[in-house]
C-alpha cells in the first residue's frame, strides 16, 4: 500500500486550522469555556497540526500506512473537542450575540438558541472544513465509521444550531457585524458537515434516503443541515467574512446534492426506510397493514413540514433552486411543497383539525379512524394551512421559477402541472403571479400544442381565481384547439383527481363549449352558402308530392330568436351556470336551478361538482320545475306575440 500524500502547508485542511487556531488564541473563547478547555484545544490543535509534515511530527515511529488512520482520528478529535465547547460554555456568557442568537428564555428548554458566542462557533466550523479536507475515503474505509460517530456527536447540539440560524436568519437585514460573523459559522458548521458525507460516499449517492439517515432521521436537523449549506454564499474555495472562515471548492456540487436530497424527503422510500420489510433472505417477510403506513406516512410528511415552517425553509429552497437550474430544480421543488402540504386534505377544509371531520378525513385517507389516525389528521391539517401562509409570502419569486421550468421545456415533467394546479388551490398566487406563470409556460409551442397540458394549465387558472374574461394567453391558445385536442382535454378534466374549484373550471369549460358551438355555425353557413351539386342524369326525379328537407336546427349563435330573447329575459329564467334561457328547468338542492341538459354536461366535466355552489352534486338530486317551466313558455310566446305585432320595415327600393 502506497503512503497516502502529506498533506503539508498548502493543503486545503490548512485554513480551517487556521481559523481553530485564531478561536483558540482569541479572549473571548478563554472567557467563554475557561483556561483548561482552552488548553486542551489547543494541545489537540497541534497534534492535528503535525501530520502537515512529512514524516507527520506527531507519529515519529509509526509507518507509512498507518498515518491514514492516525490522521482521520487526529482531525475527527480536533472536531468533536470543538463540537463539546458549548457544554463547557460558563452561564450568563454573551459576547454581544445573545440577543439576536440566543434563547428567549434563559430557562426554557423548548426554545433554545445560540448563546455560546462566535468564538465557539467558528471553532467548530473551522475543524469541521478541517476534518472534511483530510478525509480521504478512497483509502480506507475508516472515514464511513468516523462520519457515523460525527453524526451523533453534532446530534448533540442541532437544537442550538438551528435556534441560532433561525433567530439570525429573521433579522438578517438588520445584524451587527458580530452576529453576520455567527450566521456565517453557523452555516459553515452545516455546510462543512455535508462535505464530509458528500466527499466521502460521494455527491451523486448521496441521496434523500441517505441524507435522513444521517440526519438521524430528524425532520428539523435535516433540514437545518440543508438551509445551512443552500444558505452558504456560493465563494467557491475562498474564505469568508472577517473570521476566515473558507468556502467549500466544491461548494456548487454540494448545494446541488443537498436540494435534490432535501427534495426528495417526503418520498414514501424515506418515510419507511427504518420500517421496510428486511433486506435479508433469512428474515420472515411481515407484511405491514395498509393503514400503518398510511398514517405513518401522514405523519412524516407533517413532521417534514413543521420542521420546514419552523426554520423558514421554503424561501432557502426558491432561492437556491433559482440560482441554478429552475428545469431541474422547479418539478422536485413543487412535488415536495405538495407532498408537505397534503392537498388530500383540503375537500375537508379547516375544519379537518375538528374531531368529526379529522375522524372522517382518516377514514378515507388513513383507511383506520383509530384514535392515533385522527390526531395525525388533525395535526396534518393544522400544519398544511401555517405552510401555506407562509408560502404565500413567497409567491411571486415561486411562481416565476415555476414558470421558469416550462419556458423552454419540449414538454411539461410528469406531475408538474398537476402539482403546480394543486398549490394554486392551497396556496393561491396573486394575478400577477399567475400571469407571469402563464406567459412563460405558453412560451414552449409544446406546451401550446398539448391538449392535456392546457387544460391542466387551466386547473391552475381556475384554482388561483382567474376567470377567461380576464384575458390573458390561455383564451386564445384554447381556441385554436381541433374538435379532437378539444375533446382531449375534456377528457382530462373529468380525470382531474386534486383540488379543484369547480365554478372557476366550468368557465374555462364553456370557453371550449363556445368554440365548439361557433364551429358548428360556420360549418352550417359554409354549408349553407356553397352551391347545390346538380344531380346526376341518370337520377330519377323526386315525386311532386315529397316532402321538404327538414331544416338544421337553429344554433344558439348570434341572430336566433332565443339570443334576442335571452337579452330581455328575467334573471330567474335564465340558467345559473351558463345565463341561457331555460327550457327544461332543473332545482339543485341548494336551490339554484339549471338548464337540465347543460347541467348534465358540465356535471361530467367536473366530475360530480356544481359548477357554482362548488358542492358534490348529481342530476338526480335535481328535480324539475314544471312550474317554472310554465312560466317561461308564457312568456316566450307572450314575447313573440308582441315581436309579430310591431310593424316591419319596409324592404329598400330595387
Amino acid at each position: 500500500m502506497e503512503p497516502p500524500p502529506v498533506l503539508g502547508p498548502q493543503h486545503p485542511a490548512v485554513p480551517g486550522l487556521a481559523v481553530v487556531a485564531r478561536s483558540a488564541a482569541s479572549q473571548w473563547l478563554l472567557r467563554a469555556v475557561g483556561a483548561d478547555r482552552v488548553t486542551v484545544l489547543q494541545h489537540k490543535l497541534a497534534y492535528a497540526n503535525g501530520f502537515l509534515t512529512s514524516p507527520p511530527t506527531t507519529a515519529p515511529g509509526a509507518e507509512p500506512s498507518a498515518w491514514l488512520p492516525l490522521r482521520q482520528q487526529a482531525f475527527y478529535e480536533l472536531a468533536r473537542e470543538c463540537i463539546g465547547l458549548p457544554a463547557a460554555v460558563e452561564r450568563g456568557f454573551n459576547d454581544g450575540t445573545l440577543g439576536s442568537a440566543g434563547a428567549a428564555d434563559d430557562d426554557s428548554a423548548d426554545n433554545p438558541g445560540w448563546d455560546f458566542g462566535v468564538a465557539v462557533a467558528e471553532a467548530t466550523a473551522g475543524s469541521l472544513a478541517a476534518f472534511a479536507e483530510a478525509l480521504e475515503p478512497q483509502r480506507g474505509s475508516d472515514a464511513l465509521e468516523i462520519l457515523g460517530r460525527l453524526s451523533l456527536d453534532l446530534d448533540y447540539f442541532a437544537a442550538h444550531v438551528f435556534g441560532g440560524l433561525s433567530r439570525l436568519g429573521a433579522q438578517e437585514q438588520c445584524l451587527g457585524p458580530g452576529e453576520e460573523r455567527l450566521l456565517l459559522a453557523l452555516e459553515g458548521v452545516c455546510a462543512w458537515a455535508l462535505v464530509a458525507v458528500g466527499r466521502s460516499i460521494g455527491y451523486s449517492k448521496l441521496t434523500p434516503a441517505i441524507f435522513w439517515e444521517w440526519a438521524c432521521g430528524d425532520a428539523l436537523w435535516a433540514q437545518v443541515l440543508a438551509k445551512g449549506a443552500l444558505a452558504l454564499p456560493p465563494a467557491a474555495g475562498q474564505c469568508c467574512g472577517p473570521g476566515g472562515l473558507p468556502v467549500p471548492a466544491d461548494v456548487a456540487r454540494l448545494q446541488e446534492a443537498v436540494l435534490a436530497a432535501t427534495l426528495g424527503l417526503a418520498r414514501p422510500s424515506v418515510a419507511f426506510g427504518e420500517n421496510g420489510l428486511s433486506a435479508s433472505a433469512e428474515d420472515e417477510a411481515v407484511p405491514v397493514a395498509i393503514a400503518g403506513r398510511n398514517e405513518e406516512l401522514v405523519r412524516h410528511r407533517s413532521d417534514l413540514a413543521a420542521a420546514a415552517v419552523s426554520c423558514k425553509l421554503v424561501q432557502v429552497l426558491i432561492t437556491a433552486a433559482s440560482r441554478m437550474e429552475p428545469a431541474a430544480f422547479a418539478p422536485g421543488l413543487a412535488a415536495f411543497l405538495v407532498a408537505l402540504l397534503q392537498p388530500e386534505l383540503a375537500r375537508y377544509g379547516p375544519e379537518a383539525q375538528s374531531s368529526a371531520l379529522a375522524a372522517a378525513a382518516a377514514d378515507v385517507l388513513i383507511g383506520a379512524p383509530s384514535a392515533a389516525a385522527v390526531e395525525a389528521v388533525a395535526q396534518a391539517s393544522g400544519v398544511s394551512r401555517v405552510m401555506a401562509e407562509q408560502l404565500l409570502q413567497h409567491g411571486s419569486v415561486l411562481w416565476v421559477l415555476l414558470g421558469e421550468a416550462l419556458r423552454n421545456a419540449a414538454a411539461a415533467p410528469p406531475g408538474f402541472l398537476r402539482d403546480s394546479a394543486d398549490l394554486a388551490y392551497l396556496a393561491p398566487p396573486s394575478a400577477d403571479a399567475l400571469q407571469v406563470f402563464l406567459d412563460a409556460a405558453l412560451a414552449s409551442a409544446g406546451t401550446r400544442a398539448d391538449p392535456t397540458s392546457l387544460a391542466a394549465l387551466c386547473a391552475v387558472a381556475a384554482n388561483a381565481g382567474a376567470t377567461p374574461g380576464a384575458g390573458g394567453p390561455l383564451v386564445p391558445a384554447l381556441a385554436r384547439l381541433s374538435p379532437d385536442a378539444r375533446a382531449t382535454a375534456l377528457a382530462r378534466w373529468e380525470r382531474w383527481r386534486g383540488p379543484i374549484r369547480p365554478a372557476g373550471l366550468g368557465q374555462w369549460a364553456m370557453v371550449l363549449q363556445m368554440q365548439a358551438e361557433a364551429d358548428a355555425a360556420e360549418l352550417q353557413a359554409q354549408a349553407a352558402e356553397a352551391p347545390a351539386s346538380p344531380a346526376p342524369a341518370t337520377a330519377a326525379a323526386a315525386p311532386a308530392d315529397a316532402p321538404a328537407a327538414v331544416p338544421p336546427r337553429p344554433q344558439r349563435g348570434r341572430g336566433t330568436v332565443l339570443q334576442d330573447l335571452v337579452a330581455d329575459a328575467p334573471a330567474e329564467f335564465r340558467c345559473a351556470y351558463d345565463g341561457q334561457l331555460m327550457m327544461d328547468p332543473v332545482r339543485s338542492p341548494q336551490g339554484l336551478t339549471f338548464e337540465r341538459a347543460g347541467l348534465a354536461h358540465i356535471l361530467a366535466v367536473l366530475g360530480g361538482f356544481c359548477p357554482v355552489s362548488g358542492c358534490p352534486l348529481t342530476l338526480d338530486e335535481c328535480v324539475r320545475v314544471p312550474e317554472l317551466r310554465l312560466h317561461i313558455a308564457r312568456w316566450v310566446r307572450e314575447q313573440r306575440a308582441a315581436s309579430e305585432r310591431q310593424p316591419r320595415r319596409p324592404l329598400p327600393a330595387a
